[in-house]
């Protein structure tokens, strides 16, 4: 099996670091993000083999209780994605840019896979809730016709959820712009 990811989104901080310590003695997975961000909302973010993050996952799940906001579960996750929540990543040619802005955290990695997953794009950037109201917000940059495909694809899984905040394409983006948004997060 390859490699899963995991993440919880709750709306209590205390209860996020239960939740974080259920997930950890439940299965065998990696903590990739334990942090409070605003709007006073906490993110859990793991992985490991697709079993022990399905079983932490609702270990996690049965600790939130009613905090829960939102979760997400990837099996096979794309290696893009993990990329780009635990490194920066590399400058790349960019033809054209896929913005996509998300309600939820859990919601901004889902697309990201399905991004990556459905058409030849490659993933830039991947901001999850921290100084952006919670939100989530990833850049993605291909030929024109890929990145069209891949704002497609996130829009209409967003628009189920009721998560879309907003979709923008950029076509021939210049490369001040690229470089701003492939700049590590200030901490």
């Amino acid at each position: 099996m390859g490699p899963a990811i995991g993440l919880l989104e709750l709306s209590k901080l205390s209860k996020g670091y239960v939740a974080a310590d259920a997930v950890v003695k439940k299965a065998q997975v990696t903590l990739l993000l334990t942090k409070a961000v605003s709007p006073g909302k906490f993110l859990l973010l793991f992985h490991g083999d697709e079993e022990a993050v399905a079983e932490a996952l609702q270990a996690g799940r049965e600790a939130a209780d009613a905090t829960l906001v939102d979760e997400t579960y990837i099996p096979n996750l794309d290696p893009q994605v993990l990329r780009a929540l635990t490194s920066p990543v590399a400058p790349v040619p960019v033809d054209s840019l896929g913005l996509v802005e998300a309600y939820s955290a859990a919601s901004g990695v889902r697309c990201a896979d399905l991004a990556v997953k459905h058409t030849d794009v490659h993933l830039l950037t991947l901001r999850l809730a921290a100084g952006i109201g919670g939100k989530s917000f990833l850049v993605f940059c291909g030929a024109l016709h890929e990145v069209e495909a891949s704002l497609s694809v996130c829009r209409e899984y967003l628009e189920t959820t009721g998560m879309l905040a907003a979709v923008e394409l950029i076509a021939a983006p210049h490369e001040d712009l690229v470089a701003a948004l492939v700049k590590p997060e200030e901490t």
